[in-house]
């Protein structure tokens, strides 16, 4: 997968800080070499203050479009923020484009491996696990996104419903996933639900039988 890096240039083609006016040069490595695939004009004015430095960065965003790295020889304050919280990664290195973005790259690259390793790691630590009986499940659906808040009631179950045989699966939670119903009813499942005590719900969830 090709992965898009945001580098902010100012003088002699090389790096400058977030508060210097520059272009961004976004590369995109395509086999072995480094291309530019687009170039963005940035205007600082600091002297503007800081509302008008958010808008900046705000259009700046907007014009990486699927680039979520950017590096600058310095970012900080109010750029970075923003940057931030629109996901970016962002990185600081001094000198021209040519001698650091390789190495960069393979940083990125690495993360990114770690990550999706992680988050694998905590899907498979997210399964219900058996009872006494064989056949008889539960998991604590509460507990699980509170301890994985990016994870969804769908991405924990599914797979389980989709593909493990079991008896009964009682789920604790502190809503009814309104996905329920309708996926439940494509699986021949029905469930039945009780309020334990204040927002604590269990769901017990089984096969439909004949009649049913």
């Amino acid at each position: 997968m090709n992965t898009k890096i945001g580098v902010l240039i100012g003088k002699n083609n090389e790096t400058t800080t977030i508060y210097e006016s520059g272009i961004v040069m976004v590369y995109e490595k395509k086999e072995k070499e480094w291309n530019v695939v687009s170039e963005i004009i940035f205007n600082m004015n600091t002297a503007e203050g800081m509302q008008a430095v958010h808008k900046k960065v705000e259009k700046l965003i907007e014009s990486l479009e699927d680039c979520k790295i950017f590096i600058a020889k310095r970012v900080e304050g109010v750029p970075y923020t923003v940057l931030k919280k629109a996901g970016f990664t962002i990185a600081e290195a001094e000198g021209k484009p040519s001698e650091f973005l390789d190495e960069f790259l393979e940083i990125f690259e690495e993360k990114k491996r770690k990550k999706l390793e992680e988050e694998a790691k905590n899907i498979q630590n997210t399964e219900p696990v058996e009872l006494g009986e064989p056949g008889n499940y539960f998991i604590d659906l509460k507990k699980i996104q509170e301890e994985n808040p990016g994870i969804s009631s769908k991405k924990v179950l599914l797979p389980f419903l989709n593909n493990k045989t079991f008896y009964e699966l009682k789920v604790s939670c502190s809503h009814i996933p309104p996905w329920f119903e309708n996926e439940l009813g494509n699986l021949n499942m029905k469930m039945s639900s009780n309020k334990i005590n204040g927002d604590i719900y269990e769901v017990t969830i089984s096969h439909k039988v004949c009649n049913e």
